[in-house]
């Protein structure tokens, strides 16, 4: 069976689902806007401004387009052309689940928990003035779209419930503490997708200035993290060997393949006393039919530095979710230079001054951003090839 990797397009932040070879799901990190942020407006707006001769082709700008990819991606003419529908997913048989790991879980974590009413003694304290507005913007997601914008958001909810129907989660993934991550964690820890063992940091960060919009999100980790829901509580280091996540019942490489590169104990004992919280980011390996996929979150140069001294020429791999949505403080020379991978996906991507875009493209054949793909899904098959489709294929 092949591995399948679904790079979300939402908007701002990240979300990525995964399909393990044995049908298994996992998740990292979660973000549900229904309008980018402002940057990302901001942004999208300078490529489709108020103007009547700006006219789309397939829902981008042509002209903008030409600017954005290298001329020998050539995805000029693909995009003139209307795109035929994908064919609809395959599913596996309902009734999917590793029963053996739930029945060892439901023996250590009973569903009967302390009231969720004690996270008042736990939880970060909140501002005292809360922000009651968000940051507007002239131009909305719904005037873009009506400008010629027309690659859509993703809900991650939806895409759960539209590709894989009541298939719980095996894990979900907190890459760090940082909100653009997490919305939408409420909504999951509710759901029927509500994930087996629930991955994240030992270490705690405080979240001043809360919005009142991301109480419910910023309760629900907290709610997790302590233990407070059917979830299994993990937390794990660089290194860290166990079953189902990087081995088999005999204690052999296997499992579901996931490597943690970072971050280190001392590079989270660092982050977590410098407030440095990127740097607390899981950068994760997973590999398949001799294929290596490295996800960065938003693993900082203190993080990369550190990965990059250990496993130096070892970070070759074929495809990168790079760190921190493309800015410049996620990108490591060393390192990239080290993975230099086919593909490089960008969560959200081309952003004013601070994205390195191009400097992915020095080590990478092809570098996609979500913001003008869409959602991104790339599969290895068992034979080791790889294919990859997005809301706009090129």
């Amino acid at each position: 069976m092949p591995l399948t990797i679904h790079f979300l397009n939402v908007g701002h932040g990240d979300c990525t689902l995964i399909e393990h070879p044995d049908g298994a799901l996992t998740m990292i990190d979660i973000n549900n806007v229904d309008q980018p942020d402002t940057l990302t407006l901001e942004e999208i707006a300078k490529v489709f401004p108020e103007s009547p001769t700006a006219r789309p082709i397939s829902g981008l700008n042509a002209l903008a387009i030409s600017q954005l990819f290298s001329p020998t991606e050539s995805l000029l003419g693909s995009l003139a052309q209307s795109l035929p529908p994908p064919p609809p997913p395959s599913f596996l048989p309902f009734g999917f689940a590793p029963t053996a790991t739930d029945e060892i879980i439901n023996s250590i974590f009973p569903s009967q928990r302390p009231s969720n009413t004690l996270l008042a003694g736990f939880a970060p304290p909140l501002a005292s003035t809360l922000l009651t507005s968000a940051i507007h913007t002239q131009t909305s997601y719904a005037e873009l779209k009506r400008r010629g914008y027309g690659v859509p958001l993703e809900d991650p909810m939806d895409f759960l419930r539209r590709r894989y129907p009541r298939r719980r989660l095996f894990r979900y993934i907190q890459s760090h503490p940082d909100l653009d991550h997490m919305r939408g964690l409420a909504a999951l820890m509710a759901s029927e997708y509500r994930p087996v063992n629930f991955w994240d940091t030992d270490k705690i960060k405080v979240q001043d200035n809360l919005r009142s919009e991301d109480e419910a999100d910023w309760n629900a980790y907290w709610s997790a993290r302590l233990g407070f829901t059917e979830s299994r509580v993990v937390q794990l280091t660089a290194g860290a060997c166990g079953k189902f996540f990087n081995q088999d019942d005999f204690g052999n490489p296997g499992g579901h393949a996931i490597e943690i590169l970072s971050p280190t104990t001392d590079v989270a004992r660092t982050a977590a006393a410098t407030e440095e919280w990127n740097d607390l980011s899981y950068v994760l390996r997973i590999w398949h039919a001799g294929r290596y996929v490295i996800f960065g979150a938003d693993a900082g140069s203190a993080a990369w530095e550190v990965v990059h001294r250990h496993h130096g020429a070892g970070l070759k791999c074929d495809l990168l979710k790079a760190s921190h949505h493309g800015r410049d403080s996620g990108y490591h020379q060393p390192a990239v230079k080290a993975m230099e991978p086919v593909l490089t996906v960008v969560s959200v991507g081309s952003k004013p001054e601070t994205d390195v875009s191009n400097k992915y493209r020095q080590y990478s054949d092809k570098v996609w951003s979500t913001r003008w793909m869409g959602t991104i899904s790339i599969t290895i098959h068992d034979d080791g090839n790889m294919t990859y489709t997005s809301d706009r294929d090129p």
